[in-house]
Order: C-alpha cells, then sequence, then structure tokens
C-alpha cells in the first residue's frame, strides 16, 4: 500500500472496518506485545499498525449487537436499550430502535438527498420485524450483507438461512426496494471486500464526506477452514490456512480464517485513497472462547467482562501519519468514541445529547481535526445486559422493566472494577447475588499497555483477601462504584422483595390499616396514601458468608411524592416486617422510626423508582443473616422500613409503590467480594 504525504486540514472522509471475533490474540501487532502468545497471521493489519496509530485500551462490549450499537450511536449499552445479541430464533429480543440518531445520520443530514452513506456486510442490530428496512432507518442509503451470524439453520429461517461461509442467505436494501439471495454461494468475507470495493467506486465522484462501515463476519463462527469453501489460501510464509484441515481445531481453524480475512483487507486497503480518508479498523469484542490459545484464557474471552473480552484492537489512519509516523497511543477509549472522531475528522459539528458517551479520539491521531476540544478520559466503561428494551426519548427504560442479567465494568489508568450481576461463565442467569472484583492492569497514574501492567490476564483479584485495600487501590476502588451508581447508573436488577406489607392511615389519622401488597397496592387513584413500606428481602441466592463490600435498594413506584423536597427514609427492621403488629403505636408504623439506613430524593411524579445505598449497618446485618441462615437453616432475611422523612402535617405527600403485576416490585442488590472465600464467624 502507498502512504501518502499530509495536505492541510479538510473534511476527510471516513471508513470503519469492523472486525467480528477478532481479539487482541488474533491480531498480529497485539499479540505481539504478550510473550508466549501464538502469533496470527495478519500482515496487512500489522502494516496499517505499523504505518498508523495503534491504541492500546479501547472497550467494547464483550458481545457483538451492543458493540455495533455502540459504535453507530456514541451511546452506552444501557441508553439505547440494546444490551446483548438479536437473533432470528428470539423475534422477542428487540434490536436497536430507529428514533437512536446514528453517526449515519450525522453524515447524511449535512448532504441531504445524496446517497454519502453506505453499510456492507454483517448488519446484526436489527430484530426481524425490522427487517428489511432498518438501515436505511438508521441513516445508510444503502446496505448488503447478512442480517446475523452465518449460523442461522434453516429450521429458523426455512426460505433463507445462513449455512456456512459459502451458503448464506445474501440480503440487500436501498431506496429502490430489498432482495435477498438464498444459498450465496460467494465467500462471505470475500464478498464483504467485494462490496465494500463497488461502494468505494461510487463515492469517488461524492464532492461531500462520506461515511462507509464495512463490517466483515469473520472471525465468528462457523469455524470452517476457508478449503471447504474452495478458498485459495493467500501467498504467505505463515502456513496456518495451508495447513487446516478437517482435523484442525477451533483455535487453528480460527487462525486460518483470520489469515484470509487479513488478504481480503489487503484488497480493501489497495483501493483506498489514503490522501483524503480516516480509516478505523477495529474489533466488536474478544476472541470465541474455544479458539483462545495460551496464555490467554477462555473464561476471560468473548462474552465475560475481563480484558480478553472487551479490550480490542483499534488501528487508525489518517493523512498525518505519513509525516508523524507510527504511533501508540495509551489513552483510554470507547467503541461510543467512534461517533464523536468520526464527525470530528469530517469536520462537522455535532449538536449536544446529554445521552451520547462519546469523546472524540481525533486529538491521538491528528490534532488539527479536534472540533469538539476533547480531553482524555478519565475513566471508561462498559456493559451487557439482557432482555433488550426499546428507550424512551430520555433513554430510559419501561418502568416495568427489570434486567435478568447486568454485567458492568469500569476502569481508569490503573484499576478496574467489575460488577457481576447474576453471571457466571457459561451459566448467565445464575443466581448468585452481585459480586464485585478490583484488578490493577495499568503502572504507576498514567495510562499503560494492560499487556505490560503486573495483571493483564486478571488474575489477582484485589478484594480476594482479608486485609485491607492500599490506600492508591482503596480510592480507585471508591472513585469507580461511585461511577457506576451514578455516571452510568445499572438498570434495575436484584432480588425482588420475598414479603411486601404497606401501612395507611385512616381518616381519623389514628387508625393502622396494613393489608397485603397484592390489595393495597392496587386501586391507586382513590386509595388514601401509603405512610409506611415493609420490605423482606431472602437471601437464600447470596454466598453464605459473603464479605459484604455495599448494599443498595431499589423501589419502583406507581406515583410518588409531589414534593421534590420530600424524602424517603429507609431503616432497618428488627425482625421480619411480617411479624409486626398493625397499632398505630408499636407496630408497623413506629417499626420504620429508627434511624435510618439512607435518605432517599429525586423521584419523578409517576412512574419512576428511587435508588439507595444502604448504610454500613446493612452490610452488616445481610452478612448476620447469612451466617445465622448457616448456623439455624432458617430462611435469611433483609427486612427494611420505607418512611416519608420530614413530612408537613398540613401538607402531607403521597407515594404508591408499583403493583405486582407489573414485575418491577422493590430489590436489593448486594455486593460482595466475588473472589474471597466466605466466612462466618
Amino acid at each position: 500500500m502507498t502512504f501518502p504525504e499530509p495536505k492541510p486540514v479538510e473534511p476527510l472522509d471516513v471508513l470503519v472496518i469492523v472486525l467480528d471475533d477478532v481479539g487482541v490474540d488474533l491480531f498480529g501487532a497485539y499479540a505481539a506485545d504478550y510473550p508466549g502468545a501464538l502469533q496470527p497471521c495478519t500482515p496487512h493489519l500489522d502494516e496499517l499498525a505499523a504505518r498508523g496509530v495503534r491504541f492500546t485500551n479501547c472497550w467494547a462490549s464483550p458481545i457483538c449487537t451492543p458493540s455495533r450499537a455502540m459504535l453507530l450511536t456514541g451511546r452506552p449499552a444501557s441508553r439505547t436499550g440494546t444490551g446483548t445479541v438479536t437473533n432470528p430464533s428470539q423475534p422477542s429480543v428487540v434490536g436497536l430502535s430507529p428514533d437512536v440518531p446514528t453517526i449515519a445520520d450525522v453524515f447524511q443530514s449535512v448532504a441531504p438527498g445524496i446517497a454519502c452513506t453506505a453499510a456492507v456486510g454483517k448488519w446484526h442490530v436489527a430484530d426481524v420485524a425490522q427487517l428489511p428496512t432498518h438501515p436505511l432507518e438508521l441513516g445508510f442509503a444503502t446496505w448488503s450483507g447478512s442480517w446475523f451470524n452465518l449460523n442461522t439453520p434453516s429450521s429458523v429461517q426455512p426460505a433463507c438461512f445462513d449455512a456456512s461461509y459459502c451458503d448464506w442467505c445474501k440480503s440487500e436494501v436501498d431506496a429502490f426496494g430489498a432482495a435477498q439471495t438464498p444459498h450465496w454461494p460467494n465467500y462471505a468475507t470475500a464478498d464483504t471486500t467485494d462490496g465494500a470495493l463497488a461502494v468505494l467506486a461510487d463515492f469517488a465522484s461524492l464532492s461531500s464526506p462520506w461515511f462507509l462501515y464495512v463490517a466483515y463476519n469473520a472471525t465468528h463462527l462457523p469455524f470452517e477452514c476457508p478449503q471447504a469453501c474452495g478458498v485459495a489460501c493467500p501467498p504467505s510464509a505463515c502456513g496456518t490456512c495451508t495447513a487446516c484441515d478437517g482435523a484442525s481445531g477451533d483455535v487453528a481453524v480460527a487462525r486460518a480464517m483470520t489469515e484470509v480475512l487479513d488478504h481480503q483487507l489487503g484488497r480493501l486497503f489497495a483501493a483506498i485513497d489514503f490522501e483524503r480518508t480516516l480509516v478505523v479498523v477495529l474489533a466488536d469484542n474478544g476472541t470465541q472462547p474455544s479458539a483462545v490459545a495460551p496464555p490467554f484464557l477462555p473464561t476471560h474471552s468473548k462474552v465475560s467482562p475481563y480484558q480478553g473480552g472487551v479490550n480490542v484492537p483499534l488501528v487508525v489512519w489518517a493523512p498525518a501519519c505519513a509525516t508523524l509516523g507510527p504511533r501508540e497511543c495509551h489513552e483510554l477509549v470507547s467503541a461510543t468514541d467512534l461517533f464523536a472522531t468520526a464527525a470530528d475528522f469530517a469536520q462537522i459539528p455535532l449538536a449536544p445529547d446529554p445521552l451520547r458517551d462519546s469523546v472524540s479520539f481525533a486529538h491521538c491521531v491528528d490534532p488539527r481535526y479536534d472540533l469538539s476540544g476533547a480531553t482524555a478520559r478519565r475513566i471508561v466503561y462498559t456493559e451487557m445486559f439482557t432482555p433488550n428494551f426499546t428507550p424512551d426519548p430520555f433513554g430510559r427504560p419501561p418502568s416495568d422493566y427489570v434486567a435478568q442479567q447486568h454485567v458492568r465494568a469500569v476502569r481508569n489508568a490503573r484499576f478496574k472494577l467489575i460488577e457481576k450481576n447474576r453471571y457466571s461463565f457459561g451459566a448467565s442467569n445464575s443466581p448468585n447475588g452481585t459480586s464485585l472484583e478490583l484488578y490493577e492492569l495499568g503502572v504507576g497514574p498514567d495510562a499503560s499497555n494492560p499487556a505490560f501492567g503486573p495483571d493483564p490476564f486478571e488474575q489477582h483479584d484485589l478484594l480476594d483477601g482479608s486485609a485491607p485495600l492500599d490506600p492508591e487501590a482503596q480510592a480507585a476502588f471508591d472513585e469507580l462504584f461511585v461511577a457506576l451508581a451514578t455516571t452510568y447508573p445499572a438498570l434495575r436488577t436484584g432480588i425482588p422483595a420475598a414479603y411486601l406489607r404497606a401501612a395507611r392511615l385512616g381518616p381519623s389519622g389514628v387508625a393502622c390499616d396494613a393489608t397485603a401488597l397484592s390489595a393495597a397496592y392496587t386501586e391507586l387513584a382513590a386509595g388514601p396514601r401509603i405512610d409506611r413500606a415493609f420490605c423482606d428481602f431472602e437471601l437464600s441466592t447470596l454466598p453464605v458468608g459473603a464479605h459484604v463490600l455495599g448494599v443498595e435498594v431499589d423501589f419502583a413506584l406507581a406515583q410518588g411524592a409531589a414534593s421534590a423536597t420530600t424524602e424517603f427514609a429507609i431503616v432497618g427492621l428488627s425482625q421480619p416486617a411480617v411479624a409486626f403488629g398493625c397499632t398505630a403505636t408499636g407496630g408497623l408504623f413506629d417499626a420504620a422510626s429508627g434511624t435510618p439506613w439512607a435518605l432517599a430524593s429525586g423521584w419523578e411524579v409517576s412512574g419512576s423508582s428511587v435508588r439507595a445505598a444502604l448504610a454500613a449497618e446493612a452490610h452488616v446485618a445481610v452478612h448476620d443473616a447469612l451466617c445465622e441462615y448457616q448456623a439455624s437453616g432458617a430462611p435469611p432475611f433483609l427486612s427494611v422500613g420505607v418512611r416519608l422523612a420530614d413530612e408537613s402535617p398540613a401538607n402531607p405527600d403521597r407515594v404508591y409503590f408499583a403493583t405486582p403485576a407489573s414485575g418491577a416490585l422493590q430489590r436489593l442488590r448486594v455486593f460482595h467480594a466475588g473472589s474471597q472465600a466466605p466466612q462466618c464467624p
């Protein structure tokens, strides 16, 4: 390939290439950082990395659909509702909403009526009901490729299914209509390159900046030697492709497929006008677990929140690289940052969007293009969750939404905090509470390549031990834990209340009327206000003797208090709520009059939730309840009461909790050290 001299600042065209399941272990320029790693054969990718800018700390989601939504929208997954993969066999899993603006929309908005955006290759951000117009609704003028992965059986899609890389259903859509071709025999990796080359030829005459999104299927399952599809191996000294045969395991086959992918990228690179194009190559997540070779770990690869799942290759070329030379950027970068970066290089100012979390990394490549004046990230965040949802205009899920699983990670330059809610490798919905893990990835206060940090494979959880964290680790834990609670708040998850009661004052103001939740929380329009709520959370799904690091409670509201200054006072009960009598004194009302474990405010009038972190006394209460369960066998509960604090008798507020039928209910999250051995006295 020929790399030109840079020109003065002018809008650049933008080509984004997404590799599927190509972790750092499958990209030669990255695998070389890890002593003892099996080296892949990627000469064209390596040359681009050697001429451009190689980013060492880029994060995506652990799975592909959320990552694609992140880079197209500039928003974290929880603000687009896209936390897990769409699948033709599961039509209820909704895709990315067309109401969420994309980077393609941005490019198309400055050139209305001109087809200056296109997508080629694997789509995988739509559900079945959104086909075939979904790419057009997301701002692309044309698209061709496969809707999903190339392993959809005929039993799921009888008319047009994907059996392999050379027997798949090719679809196309543009302003003139849509078409699909069953049993398309062209090798999918080559077909994506062919499609991209055709678009580049069409774009050659455009005077406005264009945006081309090229998403390869490789190196995603199904693993099959390229020769099985009649593909000739590239001429190279590597031999990974030529050695592939029917006896090869997934590790060898994945490398053979990646070698062919690299060869096809060489074809594409040869057609790029490097004098006027920003070229971005990144992966959507880490390598498929079965294709991972030592020293990398299958359990720390794709579908995991560890570095092997989320820390992905990112290589960028801009014309200035011809004179600035090869560089590495160790700043923290997210897949969401592609949005702002592409706009900067195309010199398109972006309107503010409070839901966008996109920080341009143009300054790492060519600071002349930094329209947004971005500063380096202090933290970077990623997540995956189920099920997907369609967000409201404020990026929120429906009021009755509850995540079955929500796995999150956040890091600063040196430390990384992982939060696993109902997650274990191979059993994504295991009821194991919300565990926390803390790792030291970087060296010192500055960002560093994790390959040269103290723990690149996350083998030493700093929370696994009885000794307290050192001051720097403790400060990082506090910072990252707060970020997960405030900047990137969790979706509603956790242990649902096992027993709930509500107490209400009668007309005389002294009589106590307590009924079960199923009755008390209905007839919202006419009933008296709820003055007290009492919740019991059954804790048996938590590890007995777990080292509790935090407790959080989430109250689902059907109607909130009218006064913005009103607070919830949340208190611990001395016994399960069911044991308290219904009397004005000494019963339900007094039970919630103790010292608050938390004060919570800031809810809306209706359809919202109140979330509060409980005081350290709650941590002790959970631990004690679990240890008593071990000793006595009695079911462990954390019992809390809720009251409206500092109410004016002359103008009291009212609050109603969500009905059981909504499925939201009150929920408890107990954060515990997942790697630390549980201990009881």
